[in-house]
């Protein structure tokens, strides 16, 4: 199932699969959601287009010889521990890289043959800086005020409450009397919650 060797998956007939099922798979290579399939080991199985192209690129993850994926920073440690967590509910992983804001998210999902043979699923998208638009449909979706929208692209972005004060030039404490009325507004309990639930506005 290695074809990312090849450069591009292989979009051929697998044997004893309806044309049907050859069409969306077809379809999930093309899109341009990256999606990768890896092993326990993160053994690289296959990859869509976008996640060879994601590949090709070198700066988020890489590939070795043994077909390991490598993940920059702090992404490799979280997808290490949703994989060894192997429960069946998917995990949503946002990460924060350099100074311009790009988001990276990740979601992780368990994938069981019926052989008992356990693959994740892989699915990754790399945003520019959060865009107006997008926090405006966040902002009327959950009634948030202007500077609450201020401290939930914080939060996706990843940064703590005393990061989050520096940026904005304001105390800690008053950061995080708007972090709980962002929770209340948004009907969460923790930033993991939170990230749940606009889940919705990423993939």
């Amino acid at each position: 199932m290695n074809d990312h060797m090849a450069g591009r998956p292989r979009l051929a007939k697998p044997a004893g699969v309806s044309p049907s099922q050859h069409l969306i798979l077809a379809w999930v290579a093309q899109e341009n959601k990256a999606r990768l399939l890896v092993d326990g080991a993160l053994r690289l199985e296959w990859a869509n287009c976008a996640g060879h192209e994601l590949i090709a690129q070198g700066d988020l993850l890489t590939v070795d010889e043994s077909n390991i994926v490598t993940v920059r920073g702090e992404l490799q440690f979280k997808i290490e521990h949703a994989i060894k967590s192997r429960v069946p509910e998917s995990f949503i992983l946002i990460d924060r890289h350099g100074d311009i804001g790009e988001q990276v998210v990740v979601r992780v999902e368990m994938l069981q043959e019926e052989t008992g043979n356990v693959y994740f699923g892989l699915q990754i998208l790399r945003h520019a800086p959060l865009s107006g638009a997008w926090m405006a449909a966040l902002a009327r979706q959950f009634r948030l005020t202007p500077k609450q929208s201020q401290i939930l692209m914080q939060m996706i972005a990843g940064r703590s409450a005393e990061e989050a004060a520096n940026v904005m030039a304001i105390s800690v404490e008053t950061v995080r009397t708007h972090v709980r009325d962002v929770y209340a507004k948004l009907n969460v309990g923790s930033r993991e919650e939170l990230f749940a639930r606009v889940r919705p506005f990423y993939l």
